[in-house]
């Protein structure tokens, strides 16, 4: 059970010290978005009784459960949030359960054992257009399994947005479409009755923390106003098929053939690095948590190869459960609620995988007695507690998570071990093939030929890691393109994430600073947070900072700002923002004291954090300390000064891989 169900769970139970202490710990280290509440309401118990020895727990608001996975703000205004009604958690709970168990009367099995058509004609799952992200957790399996099974509908389009956006994007819904319920979390920041910002809030409880009057009538006072309120909603999303007039720029994949499939579903197998055993032989299939080991039939005892690793990936999902992974409840019998539970993660975990690695779910060789009889409890519990289907769905994504380890930037462990494959496969293919002829043709020179080959073969250990023949271009992983909302994004065009930076430089005051933060509010429309050194002006501290944001940056948007006026330890400063935000902005360059080559050193250690850099000008309109960066960054722009009061003053695109350039952004 999750840190979160733990808590609930000690509602009218007596434990001692030495427990909430250890339950405090876990609730620490955690990946679970709600853990934090349990943590800090443990503490703060803790420390206003800091004699008691044993407490008798009434916990009359239980913690959000089955969160993780889930994003975590709302992509639409607060007054379009649950469909204008205030709904209680409990009331969506209900309504997701309530779908989960028509879906499965309607079908007579579980309906996330039917594939994904999306999958395969576009190679995504459904996926939040805006924000090109996959959904996860409980909206994965709405989204793919529940809805489309009581619609009788797979989608063409993986794509979805909510009715507001299609607006933004100049899209209208086709007569009689109907919206999908999506789930959301959301947190509400209060001190003393009065909202406050999340910053605000951790400022506050590090002062309640570090105080040194901890547990007195005093601090109590203090601290008890201090509130986080995570409360859970829902909104409706539209799929593409169902939207004209916005171009999805959706292109066809060719279907992966069963070897490549395999491929992939064996690199999965691999990678899980923090795995147990495995051991094939006999005719049964199992995990044991006492053993740490998966028993498997040899995969010639299945009829597909597909059928073996959707076996297999169940198995691993149940691994996960072990005390030295996430540590679940693996000592359930068949017919109780436990057993149950792990039984639904492990179904939901494996189809996760699956669906990574491109095969459709095969139903495991179980007696009809043995499926009917697992599904009646399932739906015995679900019926019972409607926070159960939440809570497995968080459970089998956290566990998918756990074996698919994906690093910060998002890229699985498999598939870098499979990049590497493929690189050193074609480049051996390349080498060993006939290339006389083709060298020739370019080089008439026979010693020169003789001497290119061998140049090639002794050099070809150290290349291996490097190239990659380009008729595999389509192993890369390569981010998708995007474009910024509004004005800006028609200026800016298509963009790329991954290692992109914006280089900007200008007539002295022609207004740099403002069509900077015009850039950034872009950005944060996205839903992207952006670390700002604003070192001309000095921070927030100043009031030219302040008022250019306020003129520059959408109040909405405020919240993901984050501005300092100083970089304390210069080049370390700011990359150690790189680690913590999606964008970092710096005005300006020379004031970080940096030579120009490094910037681009950043890009490469820092490939999904986009940097939006002010570099100065001289007295002849050159980049002061040289112009290196002018090369390097893939976006480079020119703000012109026409006026002292920048009516007529503007943006001109010098640079834009892929993109028009000279087009002109007016400031104003």
């Amino acid at each position: 059970m999750s840190v979160t169900g733990v808590f609930n769970a000690l509602h009218g139970e007596t434990v001692q010290r030495a427990y909430l202490h250890s339950l405090l710990k876990s609730a620490w280290n955690s990946k679970d978005p709600m853990a934090i509440d349990v943590a800090v309401r443990l503490d703060q118990l803790l420390k206003a009784h800091p004699k008691a020895k044993d407490f008798t727990l009434r916990i009359e608001n239980p913690v959000l459960e089955g969160l993780y996975g889930l994003q975590s703000d709302a992509p639409i205004d607060e007054e379009e949030i649950g469909l204008g009604k205030t709904i209680k958690p409990e009331d969506i709970y209900q309504k997701v359960t309530d779908l989960v168990l028509e879906a499965i009367d309607k079908y007579g099995d579980l309906p996330w054992r039917q594939g994904w058509k999306s999958i395969d004609t576009y190679g995504l799952s459904a996926t939040n257009f805006i924000s090109k992200k996959p959904y996860r957790g409980i909206n994965s399996v709405l989204l793919n399994f529940i809805l489309p099974a009581l619609r009788k509908r797979n989608w063409e389009n993986p794509y979805f947005l909510t009715f507001k956006q299609i607006q933004e994007k100049g899209g209208k819904l086709k007569k009689g479409s109907k919206g999908y319920l999506v789930v959301y979390f959301s947190i509400l920041h209060k001190y003393k009755g009065k909202k406050i910002s999340e910053r605000e809030y951790w400022e506050k409880r590090k002062e309640c923390d570090s105080a040194p009057n901890q547990g007195t009538e005093e601090w109590f006072e203090k601290c008890r106003d201090l509130e986080r309120i995570p409360f859970l909603k829902y909104y409706k999303v539209f799929n593409g098929d169902d939207i004209e007039g916005i171009d999805f720029e959706l292109q066809k994949v060719e279907p992966k053939n069963d070897a490549q499939k395999i491929e992939t579903a064996e690199a999965i197998i691999k990678a899980y690095s923090k795995g147990p055993q495995i051991s094939h032989g006999g005719d049964r299939a199992f995990y044991s948590p006492a053993q740490d080991r998966i028993q498997m039939p040899p995969q010639a005892a299945f009829d597909k190869p597909q059928e073996y690793y959707s076996t297999l990936f169940h198995e691993c999902i149940h691994s996960t459960g072990h005390h030295t992974r996430l540590e679940r409840n693996m000592t359930g019998k068949f017919g109780t609620k436990e057993y149950a539970f792990e039984e639904l993660i492990a179904e939901m975990g494996a189809n996760y995988l699956n669906a990574e690695a491109g095969i459709l779910y095969y139903t495991m060789k179980n007696s009809a007695s043995y499926l009917k009889g697992w599904s009646k409890k399932l739906k015995d519990e679900m019926s019972k507690d409607n926070r159960f289907f939440f809570r497995a769905c968080s459970s089998a994504q956290e566990a998918a998570d756990f074996i698919l380890d994906r690093n910060k930037d998002g890229v699985p462990a498999y598939l870098k071990k499979m990049t590497k494959k493929v690189k050193e496969e074609q480049l051996e293919l390349a080498l060993s093939g006939p290339k006389s002829n083709l060298v020739q043709k370019t080089i008439d020179n026979t010693k020169q030929v003789k001497e290119s080959i061998s140049l090639i073969k002794e050099l070809s250990g150290e290349l291996k890691d490097l190239f990659v023949s380009a008729d595999r271009a389509d192993k890369i992983e390569r981010p998708d393109t995007f474009r910024l909302p509004g004005k800006i994004g028609e200026f800016m065009q298509d963009l790329q994430r991954y290692k992109l930076a914006i280089l900007l430089k200008g007539d002295p005051h022609a207004g740099k600073s403002e069509f900077l933060k015009q850039l950034i509010d872009g950005f944060l429309e996205m839903n992207w947070t952006c670390a700002l050194f604003d070192l001309e002006q000095g921070g927030m501290a100043s009031k030219d900072t302040e008022a250019s944001i306020r003129r520059n940056i959408k109040t909405k948007n405020l919240s993901r700002l984050f501005v300092t006026g100083e970089a304390p330890n210069g080049f370390e400063t700011v990359k150690e923002a790189a680690k913590a935000f999606d964008v970092v902005a710096i005005d300006s360059w020379q004031k970080l004291d940096i030579p120009n080559h490094r910037f681009d050193e950043l890009r490469n250690e820092y490939p999904n954090t986009i940097f939006i850099v002010i570099f100065q000008q001289n007295g002849e309109g050159g980049t002061r300390g040289g112009v290196t960066a002018d090369y390097d960054a893939p976006v480079a722009i020119k703000v012109h000064r026409v006026d002292a009061d920048f009516k007529n003053n503007y943006a001109e695109m010098l640079k834009n891989r892929g993109n028009k350039v000279g087009i002109q952004y007016g400031l104003h």
